[in-house]
């Protein structure tokens, strides 16, 4: 059997189907009654919403790679602590409310660990903006 040529035959299948409950079995002979090539029209719907669920899956993706995107496009704000001793970079993460996570284990870090930490807070900030 040939699909029907009208371009609303999903709107009808869906109109025919919220109207009443048709078994699985009432509903394709109403539809082969109609001309519709059911298992044609069966194997696009499911094409197409396979196609929905995985651009749905994989949008976070696009998301993740944006925030990717935009965190390297702003600069690398390391080279601002180079300069500072330890007591000087510990000074500077407890002027920082979002280093408090890190305070807990000081003793353990060293001071490039530290200008990291600065850094990173200081280049979400300036991601912000």
């Amino acid at each position: 059997m040939g699909e029907k040529k009208d371009p609303d035959v999903l709107g009808a299948a869906l109109a025919f189907a919220e109207d009443r409950s048709p078994t699985p079995e009432e509903a394709r002979k109403e539809l082969e009654a109609q001309g519709v090539d059911v298992d044609a029209f069966h194997t696009k719907v499911f094409a197409r919403v396979r196609a929905a669920q995985k651009a749905q899956r994989l949008a976070w993706q696009d998301a993740a790679r944006a925030k990717v995107d935009k965190f390297n496009e702003v600069d690398w704000p390391e080279s601002d602590f180079k300069p500072l001793a330890r007591e000087q970079l510990v000074l500077k993460l407890r002027e920082v409310p979002e280093a408090r996570a890190h305070m807990k284990n000081l003793d353990e870090l060293t001071d490039d660990d530290l200008r990291t930490i600065l850094a990173d807070i200081q280049r979400r900030k300036r991601m912000k903006e």
